[in-house]
């Protein structure tokens, strides 16, 4: 008779723990990847495939208002396309490190170029509303190595209220 309460207990055990385990996964990936930070993936992979077809218009016409106000279409565009132009295409990239604030993810990505001269991409996406619009785009020579302790303080599965302020 004990056999059979301890296996029942065993089983009413099991059962009890699943939804916690289901309710432990789903806490774990919604901490671990902030919708703030999948919104602006996208948008940054967006961002990348229009380099690559070399439609930096694009890029500059989609960003965030006060990016348009802070530089004109004309000189952006150029600046893009000569960096472009003697750098080659993008062959690779990867994501070097992502920071998040509140309604703000920055990003900093390694560009690999066809010509061997990388090129590093920081941008500072703003998000609300299901929305990314970039804020911020610099480009700079090689690998560039971020602050370790801003990354680490600031990373996106530190953040308290990730999911909050969607």
């Amino acid at each position: 008779m004990a056999l059979r309460h301890s296996k029942w207990a065993w089983m009413a055990l099991i059962w009890a723990s699943i939804p916690v385990a289901i309710g432990a996964v789903w806490l774990a990936e919604s901490v671990s990847t902030p919708p703030s930070q999948q919104i602006s993936e996208a948008a940054e992979l967006r961002m990348i495939e229009l380099f690559k077809q070399g439609r930096f218009g694009e890029i500059y016409d989609r960003a965030d208002n006060a990016f348009r106000t802070a530089q004109r279409r004309e000189s952006s565009i150029e600046a893009m396309r000569m960096v472009f132009a003697t750098r080659g295409v993008i062959i690779d990239d990867r994501n070097l490190a992502t920071t998040c604030f509140l309604r703000q993810v920055r990003m900093v990505r390694l560009l690999r170029m066809s010509t061997g001269m990388d090129l590093t991409a920081t941008s500072v996406w703003y998000v609300f509303d299901d929305q990314a619009t970039l804020l911020f785009l610099q480009l700079g020579a090689g690998e560039e190595r971020s602050e370790r302790e801003t990354t680490q303080f600031h990373a996106c599965t530190t953040l308290p209220s990730a999911a909050s302020h969607q």
